[in-house]
């Protein structure tokens, strides 16, 4: 794939067909439009447009590739040595009467031992000695400079050509790089497509889709096919294991919720309560703090409702009712009612395991709570005091069984209830 952009301008390296008669084989003409799917540019030759497919392109500042290589061969199999002249350069320079009055000067100086007289004559000398140096340095230099000449045109002249080619690098640099660009462009556009159908067939939320990605080793060329494919696919199949593994805990979690509430439907039932999910949520309490809760809140209520039982249970006190012969049903029940014992009489402390009887006589029983009654009704008619007291015993009975029920039944309380 060969990339151009608009108004690059291009060779026409292809065979010339009958239709293109201005796009001889080397033809000059600048791009018009954006590569087509097929391949093909629409190139303006002259004034004449065509549409040129892009093997048959190369821009104008590169050859085509067949010289390109060519001239290339060409030119690595020129010798540098075979276009070169030449003489190695020899210097010739006696500098043994230098040396012998040089070492002559240093040995005279060599333990001198300076006044202040001398010193005048001393800094004369110094001075005539540099000068000296100076001269011979400057002499090397010079012989330096024009033994060098011939060596600084050679490397200039090399520096001309290699400053052609490196321009010519540059430019490959430069295409390389537009063409580099424009492939991935295009690498990447191909790749997210491709990534996008595997992803529509999965049931992946968006959420999870957003996180397979284009990786950057998907640039490379190798990087296709089926090779290509599979590593989007273990993506996918990454981001799937996630969302199983959510929708799995999910799913647990709400059927926890539903045991939890299953749980405390019973326990209300049990217990005779109305708690709600929220006030024992499974991220809360685990089921047996639950149990408990319930357990502490029922007994907290049955000793209140204990106390107000207590307070309006019938008194354990000797009751004697005489009334007149007129005294009617009515009467007699108002009577009952309004004479009824307290349960503060009945219920007595545990903690002194004692018990009292309303009689003209005291008696106790180790084994349980015994309350004695002892009612007389005195009507005149022996029938209306066999039904009322009757009435009354049946009306005791009753409430004496209700409270056995709600002690001895739940707190293991032995009571024992005796109407004389």
């Amino acid at each position: 794939m060969r990339l151009f952009k608009i108004n690059d301008i291009v060779w026409y390296t292809g065979d010339v067909p009958p239709e293109m008669p201005n796009c001889q084989n080397g033809a000059h003409g600048k791009v018009l439009y954006p590569r087509q799917t097929t391949g093909h540019y629409q190139v303006d030759f002259g004034g004449a447009v065509y549409a040129c497919h892009e093997n048959n392109l190369c821009l104008v500042n590169n050859l085509p590739q067949a010289n390109s290589q060519q001239t290339v061969t060409d030119l690595a199999n020129i010798e540098i040595a075979n276009l070169v002249q030449f003489t190695q350069s020899i210097i010739t320079f006696d500098n043994s009467e230098l040396i012998n009055q040089a070492q002559q000067t240093a040995a005279k100086y060599a333990n001198l031992v300076i006044t202040e007289a001398d010193l005048p004559e001393m800094k004369t000398i110094r001075a005539d000695l540099n000068k000296i140096i100076k001269g011979l340095e400057d002499s090397r230099k010079s012989i330096k400079s024009k033994y060098n000449e011939p060596l600084s045109e050679f490397e200039a002249k090399i520096k001309d050509v290699t400053s052609i080619l490196s321009d010519a690098v540059a430019k490959i640099d430069n295409q390389t790089a537009v063409f580099e660009e424009n492939r991935k462009a295009e690498k990447k556009i191909a790749v997210l497509q491709i990534l996008e159908d595997m992803l529509r067939e999965s049931d992946l939320p968006n959420e999870y889709k957003a996180k397979v990605v284009f990786r950057e080793e998907y640039y490379n060329v190798t990087m296709r096919g089926s090779k290509l494919a599979n590593s989007i696919q273990e993506q996918i199949d990454v981001q799937v294991q996630l969302y199983q593994a959510v929708k799995n805990e999910q799913e647990l979690k709400q059927q926890r919720i539903k045991n939890r509430e299953l749980l405390i439907k019973n326990l209300n039932q049990q217990y005779g309560l109305n708690a709600v999910y929220s006030q024992f949520t499974v991220e809360q309490y685990p089921d047996e703090q639950v149990e408990n809760a319930f357990v502490k809140e029922r007994a907290r209520l049955d000793v209140e409702e204990a106390k107000k039982q207590s307070a309006t249970a019938p008194k354990a006190v000797a009751t004697n009712v005489q009334k007149s012969t007129e005294l009617d049903s009515r009467d007699m029940a108002s009577t009952i009612n309004r004479d009824a014992p307290d349960s503060s009489e009945v219920l007595d402390t545990a903690s002194t395991q004692e018990t009292r009887q309303a009689t003209q006589k005291d008696a106790s029983n180790t084994d349980g709570l015994t309350k004695a009654f002892n009612v007389c009704i005195n009507t005149g008619n022996p029938d209306a005091d066999q039904a009322a007291m009757n009435k009354l015993q049946e009306f005791m009975l009753e409430r004496l069984n209700e409270m056995q029920k709600n002690f001895a039944d739940k707190y293991q309380i032995t009571m024992l209830y005796t109407v004389e």
